[in-house]
Parts: C-alpha cells; structure tokens; sequence
C-alpha cells in the first residue's frame, strides 16, 4: 500500500549512524559527542558517551561565549543533550582527575539536524459517512531539508470490504513541520443486481421467470429449479438444463433457461417450425420458418429442405457458406419446434461455381441458369445469347447487359450473376408492384401488408417503423435492418420483408436479420432412377444410382435404400439380373415433359421414372422432345449383337461339317 518518493538521503545516514565529530587527540578515547536527527523543531539533539560521569566535563560555545566545566549526571554509556535549535554550538567534552587536570582526549561537534517523525493514515467511511476505523499506512522520520510526495491507493480492502478513495487528492507532499496526514476512503456498495431463470418451452416461448437477488458482498446464492411447472392449466417436465443454479454478483452469466415439455402435448395443426442457419462459431445466418399442415401429419415423416449455400454481404465483405446437411427430417407429432444446421465457412483454395441466371426482366422469373466452375486463380467468360427460346416463348437480351461477363476466381462480388431478358413482343408495365410483409419472428405470423406501384425504372424507398402496434401486442423491429427498405430500378425483385418480435419475446432480443441469397457452388449431384430385371420373375425391381458428374462415380442403392456394392451386382447374388445403362443427360431441344414410352407398358406401371432436371440454357426449345428410349435403344443393339455371335458360330460349324 506504500507509495513514496526518494527521500533525501541525509536524514536516513543521520539516523542510522549519526554525524561524528573528528578527534581533537590522537589518544583512544573514552568520550565522545555526535550529533543526531533531532524529532522535534523544538530542539537540537545531542549524544554524550562516557566511562566515567563522575568525571566528565563538558565546555559549551554558543558563538559568543563559553559555558565551562557543566557536570552530567547520567548513568548506563551516553545521555542526551537537548539545545537551542536556532544556535550552532561548539561542544568540548573531556575527563579530569581528582585534581582537575585533563586526562582524556576530547571532541567537538557543530550542529544538529533537525527532523521529526510523520505518520500517514487512511480514514475509512461506510456509505452513510460513519467512520468504520483508522489504519496507519506509513511512519517515518523527515528532515528540515528533506521532503517528498506519498501516492494514496485508489482502491484497497479491509475486512473483506472494499474501499474506493474519497479525498479530493491522491498525493500529499510530505514535509518538516508536519506530524499528521490523512486520506478518506468510503465503502464500495453498487446497487445490487438480479439474476433470472427462464421456463421455456420447445418452441422458445417463455413459460416462467424465476430472479435471484445479488449483493456484491453477498457471495454465493443457489437456486433450485423444479422439475415439474404447470402454467395456464398445462403441466409440463423438466427436458433439459441443471438442477441447481448457483451464482453470485460477479458471475458471467446471469441468464438461465431450462427447457421444459409438455407432458401429454397435443399437436394442433397448422404449427411453424424454425430453423436457424448457424455458423461452425455458433453465429446465427439466418433464419427459415416451414409451416406444418394436418395433411402434412399423415406423414411419419415430412422432409424440410435448406439452402445448400449462402451468400452474406456484411461491411463489404462477402462470405460463403456450405450447408453440413440439406434435408432435415421432422416428425409432424414431435414437439420439436426449432431446429440448427450447421454451416461452413468455404475455404479459399478450393474451386466454386458462377451461378448464372437468366431472368425474366418483367416477372422476374428464372428463364434459366448456369453453373460455371471457377477454379483456383482462373478467370472464366459467359456470353449471353442474344436471343433464347423458353417454353416456346422469345427472349431478347436486355440492352443494357454486357455482351460479355468475367469473372476472376479472387472476386469478392457476388458469386451470382443475373442477366436479364425481354419477352419478344410484350408489353413492358409501366408499373411494378412490390409486395412489402411485416413478419414477427416470435411465432411467424404476418403483422400486415403493403403494396406499393413505382413506375417502371425508377427506384423506391420507404422508411422502416421501429415499432409496431396492436390491440394487444406490441412489437419491435429486429437489428441488422436498415431505417428505410429500399427498391433498386430495375431489379425484378417485387416480395420484401421487415421482422419484428414481440416485446416480450426475449429469446430474439439479440437476433440480427442477416440478407442472404441462395447460391449453389458445391459440385451438384444427380439422382437418376433405373431398372434392374429379374429375368427369371420378370418382374421389375427399381433401384437409385446417384451420379456425381463431376468425377463420374456412381453409388447404387436397393429399394430398401441400402447401398448396393460392387459385390452385390454380380452373379453371386444376382446372376440374372442385367443393369441397364444409365439415361444420357438430355441435351438442347428436348422436352423435358414429354413422358418416356417404357414408362406407359403394362410391365411397369408401379414403377415412377424419375428423370434428371436440366438447367435451361440459351435458345433451347424445352417444349420438344425424342420419343425413342436410350434403354431400348440399347437393348435392341445387344439382341442384334447376340444374333450375329449365333450366326457366326452355326456358319462355322457348318463349314467344318462341309469339310468332314
């Protein structure tokens, strides 16, 4: 707790040994007279050593005249001699024999020095300024010449209480003169602070709130959560979350949920389920809300698809993100109401996909779109045709798209590139009009609407309420929105939406709206659907053989959705069966409609032949299509194969014959 400055070192040399006066004779000496730091400004301070008081003399000069032959009456080694302070005195000090003759050697000395002792105290107050007590931080001895500063401590401890300095100063200059110094100090009691327990239920609706009550000095408080509650008439179960909570005023955290189920739940139909885009670190992307219907609970299982990719703009900077998972399979009966998947971060040494789309500048529809591999440190080109055919409609490109667009693979732009297209012969509206939704994230439901008509190629802002009103609720709108929504001219984009919570809703109170687009740069699989015939039933036995195109490998899975090895496909345990190769991907000018003959005879009526989507590029006509099956196409070519073997193996036997 002490803090001082170097003092001069004069005063501590005084103290330690004192200031002596050379011998006047060479003879070993039997008295002595040294000068000492004086505690007081009232006197000089001297020391007289003898061997024999009886007969030592001392002579006093004061400047101006002598006091002689003075006696001392002390006993033990030496004795002190207190003098004027503002004199300097010349002391002769000496022993005689019984005659009083000089026998012993004698000394002289000048001044003394003057120094007193100082004692620096702190004063400590409780909150209502009653003095709790006093302690003495430091004592000391300072001289007439010397001075120095003392650093009070800003915060110190006693009793287990802490104290925060209150003097209007933190440093006194300390100095001769001064016996007494002091510093204030009060006691440190902040306002006490709560702790909160929240009872929620699945689906993050708050159920309960239980607070504890902390004192700074208080230590630990536990509290006991219970494992059965009943609200509103409903009694539900402790699922998930400690027993027992204990905290105190300096824990970290000083929020608790404990989730809870209920006991016999009765799903009602419609109902909405979450889920929450969330990064490897935990941070929320984005969110998707899938409303389940009663005809969905004739299912065991619904499946609820995710973006594969994300794209998140924030600060300038883009990120991309890859899905861990892109189905998740939700049981309608379940009270399970929210759900996470994980997202990657991609990497940036590895290849991505250019998505390209082509879009309807009136509608906004997706004419068509392309993905082009964009490997590391390469630069890639598209040319948009000028002209393309979609569903028997024309399209021309707009005038104001590029003739050529590139990308480098270090672009930091969006990795999705729309290129717009004119409908041939339509009407361009003079007026588009945007769908504006005002959703609470609390339980998904559409606050209200609004439609707004700008005319065709100018731009709309509106500015965004921070708050929202109903007769009962009252909402707020979430972080990451800006204060006005705004429509860019020329964007086909009609459908936005402002998120809001309820006030009370504190499971989204730090939920942030993070604008996302999906794009898909993953190497895309394809799932086509074959048949395997059983020769020998005749009967036939669909089976799935997912493609990756990229590398060209292929997995083969059994109705029952097990994967099918290589093993598995020869004659050990299948040796009638034949595959048939898979469908070529179908290339421009099919019609992707068109029903597959194969599919229509009596043979195969239970069997859903699922083909293969395709990305409309430019100038396809996807209205046409090939009525002649590949497959059976292949299977003509093999019978016409095996009755040129047969005949080549009868014509040589014939001729051997012939020979013979």
């Amino acid at each position: 707790m002490k803090k001082r400055m170097i003092t001069v070192m004069t005063a501590l040399a005084l103290v330690m040994g004192g200031v002596a006066v050379p011998q006047m004779e060479a003879q070993a000496a039997t008295v002595s007279v040294s000068a000492a730091v004086s505690p007081s400004a009232e006197y000089q301070l001297f020391y007289i050593t003898s061997d024999d008081w009886a007969n030592t003399r001392y002579d006093l000069y004061d400047g101006s005249s002598w006091s002689m032959d003075n006696t001392i009456s002390a006993s033990g080694s030496s004795t002190e001699l207190r003098l004027d302070p503002n004199v300097d005195y010349d002391i002769y000090v000496y022993q005689v024999d019984g005659n009083g003759n000089i026998i012993q050697s004698t000394e002289r000395t000048a001044r003394s020095t003057l120094a007193h002792e100082y004692t620096v105290s702190y004063q400590l107050y409780d909150t209502a300024g009653n003095l709790v007590k006093t302690t003495v931080e430091e004592t000391g001895v300072v001289a007439a010449q010397d001075s120095f500063v003392f650093t009070a401590d800003g915060t110190i401890e006693e009793d287990g209480i802490e104290y925060d300095l209150a003097s209007e100063y933190s440093q006194i200059p300390i100095r001769y003169g001064t016996d007494t110094y002091t510093f204030q100090y009060r006691m440190y009691d902040p306002d006490d602070i709560q702790a909160y327990i929240y009872y929620v239920d699945d689906r993050g609706n708050v159920l309960d709130t239980n607070s504890l009550t902390l004192d700074y000095y208080g230590g630990d408080q536990t509290f006991e959560v219970e494992q059965h509650i009943t609200v509103n008439g409903r009694n539900y179960t402790k699922f998930s979350g400690p027993d027992t909570i204990t905290v105190n005023y300096f824990s970290p955290v000083l929020d608790y949920d404990i989730i809870y189920l209920e006991d016999e739940p009765a799903v009602s139909y419609p109902y909405t389920v979450k889920i929450n885009y969330v990064s490897s670190d935990g941070l929320i992307l984005g969110t998707q809300y899938e409303t389940i219907t009663e005809a969905d609970g004739e299912y065991d299982i619904v499946e609820l698809g995710v973006p594969d990719s994300l794209e998140i703009s924030s600060g300038g900077v883009v990120s991309y993100y890859h899905a861990d998972q892109t189905v998740i399979s939700h049981d309608p009966e379940s009270t399970v109401r929210t759900y996470d998947v994980t997202y990657s971060l991609f990497d940036q040494e590895s290849p991505y996909y250019w998505n390209v789309r082509l879009i309807d500048s009136a509608t906004g529809n997706l004419l068509g779109e392309q993905l082009i591999e964009v490997g590391v440190g390469e630069t890639v080109t598209f040319t948009p045709e000028a002209q393309i055919t979609v569903n028997d409609t024309d399209y021309i490109l707009d005038s104001s798209m590029a003739s050529v667009f590139e990308r480098h693979y270090d672009d930091q732009s969006s990795r999705i590139q729309n290129i717009y297209y004119n409908e041939v012969g339509a009407v361009i509206p003079e007026v588009q009009t945007l769908n504006i939704s005002f959703r609470s994230v609390s339980d998904n439901t559409v606050l209200f609407t609004q439609s707004v008509e700008v005319a065709a190629g100018e731009s709309y802002t509106m500015e965004v309420p921070d708050t929202y009103e109903t007769e009962t609720n009252q909402y707020v709108k979430l972080a990451g929105q800006g204060e006005t929504l705004v429509h860019n001219a020329g964007t086909a984009q009609s459908d936005y939406t402002v998120y809001y919570r309820d006030v009370n809703d504190l499971q989204n109170v730090d939920t942030v709206v993070i604008q996302e687009e999906t794009i898909y740069y993953d190497v895309p699989v394809t799932e086509e659907e074959i048949i395997y015939v059983d020769e020998e039933t005749e009967a036939l036995q669909p089976v799935t053989v997912v493609t990756n195109p990229t590398t060209g490998e292929t997995q083969t899975y059994n109705p029952a959705g097990e994967l099918i090895t290589p093993d598995a496909e020869t004659d050990e345990t299948n040796p009638d069966t034949e595959a048939i190769p898979d469908e070529e991907t179908p290339l421009a000018n099919q019609d992707l409609n068109a029903g597959d003959e194969t599919a229509s005879n009596d043979d195969s009526q239970d069997v859903s032949l699922i083909e293969d989507e395709e990305t409309p590029l430019a100038n396809q006509d996807l209205a046409e299509s090939t009525a002649v099956n590949p497959g059976l196409i292949i299977g003509i070519v093999a019978a016409a194969a095996v009755l040129v073997i047969v005949y080549i193996v009868i014509s040589k036997k014939r001729k051997e014959n012939s020979r013979r």
